[in-house]
């Protein structure tokens, strides 16, 4: 045994995932598949969009329970879809907590300063609770071919995952009131306290910035060693130096992506003097800086992190793999940005399945079993049951 990054004890890599036998024996692949299209799930978009604002939110729960239920059903493991079991009346309570909270922090950051960062602080404390018991509820929740699949990871461990990662976020938030003094008073005392303020709000962001990849991994090996189907547990072999080089290569290309940026207004900037409008030459950069940067650089990150981590889980029985191509999703990633564009938003249901289909059907399962014998060893005692945990606005099952 040997404990992983995030301080949570489990197997070593070589007595876990199997590698390849001495004599390679034929792998058994089995294909994920999604057979949803866009039109089925746009009528089912635009439905839950006009209910959810005639009834001012409150259908929201039921909303995502037919979003969840389209997406799964239609993804096909080896030719058996997914199944979600969920209800909106149990995702219900925890989408008012939510949304009640988010009303709280309004009124506070309304009242005074000090009252915006304690309710800041407030969800900073709530956020690991809520990240845990969502995803045990979406993982209970969640079955295939009848057997359920569970979540086992503790909400102490959360707190590591996903408080630390929420604080720097949330916390830089809460402390901008403080870098804005009011106008009429100029004592240097308040200025000193705005400068700290900004200091302070500037290092939790270059820490979250610097610490990212890290937290990438343990979050990504939270999710994964702790999840079951069945009696069949996966278990990860993430390399946080490799997860970093990923983040470093995006960086490097949003770098890129500036230094064009910046050439390409010093060569307009000739076009002004001659009369060109700003209002003309705004938009161009402006574009081309979302393109580039959200739809490029984005789509590089994206890709490179789904291979990384779905490439290195496996058990003794399986391993998946997943060679999702950078050019493509990139590719696809412009067209939907385009298109949602010109559609004023209409074409994002599209969008959601094309980006759906490829990145699910990119991931492929191995086993040197055939998949009938490893199905029989997850139907032992100890399959997991479903969990009672409420779903307090718990994130999807990335694929």
């Amino acid at each position: 045994m040997q404990a992983s990054t995030d301080g949570s004890s489990h197997t070593a890599p070589s007595e876990r995932v199997a590698e390849s036998p001495a004599q390679p024996a034929k792998r058994n692949l089995m294909r994920m598949e999604f057979v949803g299209t866009g039109g089925a799930y746009f009528k089912i978009w635009i439905t839950n969009l006009l209910l959810i604002v005639l009834t001012l939110g409150i259908y929201t729960p039921w909303a995502r329970v037919r979003k969840i239920k389209f997406f799964y059903n239609h993804s096909l493991v080896g030719g058996a879809p997914l199944e979600f079991h969920g209800t909106g009346g149990g995702m219900w309570r925890g989408t008012f907590l939510i949304g009640l909270f988010f009303l709280l922090y309004s009124y506070a950051g309304g009242v005074s300063k000090w009252a915006g960062l304690v309710a800041a602080i407030g969800f900073v404390v709530m956020w690991p609770f809520v990240y845990w018991a969502g995803t045990r509820f979406r993982m209970a929740n969640t079955s295939w071919r009848g057997l359920r699949f569970g979540f086992y990871g503790t909400w102490q461990r959360a707190v590591l995952v996903a408080g630390i990662p929420t604080a720097l976020v949330v916390l830089p938030i809460g402390l901008f009131p403080f870098m804005l003094p009011e106008m009429a008073d100029a004592r240097p005392s308040r200025a000193a306290s705005s400068a700290a303020g900004g200091f302070v709000a500037l290092a939790l962001v270059l820490a979250f910035a610097l610490a990212l990849p890290w937290l990438s991994t343990i979050a990504a090996r939270y999710r994964f060693d702790n999840s079951r189907w069945a009696s069949l547990s996966i278990y990860s072999r993430f390399r946080a130096d490799k997860v970093y080089w990923v983040y470093l290569q995006a960086a490097g290309w949003a770098m890129l992506v500036a230094f064009l940026a910046g050439l390409a207004g010093a060569l307009l900037f000739p076009m002004l003097r001659a009369g060109l409008s700003v209002m003309v030459v705004l938009p161009i950069l402006a574009v081309f800086g979302y393109v580039a940067v959200f739809v490029f650089v984005w789509a590089f990150l994206q890709a490179s992190l789904q291979n990384h981590f779905w490439s290195r889980i496996g058990s003794r029985q399986i391993r998946f793999r997943s060679n999702l191509k950078i050019s493509s999703w990139m590719l696809l990633s412009l067209k939907n940005a385009v298109l949602g564009s010109i559609t004023l938003g209409m074409y994002w249901p599209f969008a959601a399945v094309a980006a759906h289909k490829m990145r699910l059907e990119a991931v492929h399962i191995e086993s040197v079993l055939e998949f009938e014998a490893v199905i029989a060893s997850a139907q032992q005692p100890g399959s997991a049951a479903g969990d009672a945990a409420l779903d307090l606005f718990g994130g999807d099952l990335a694929i």
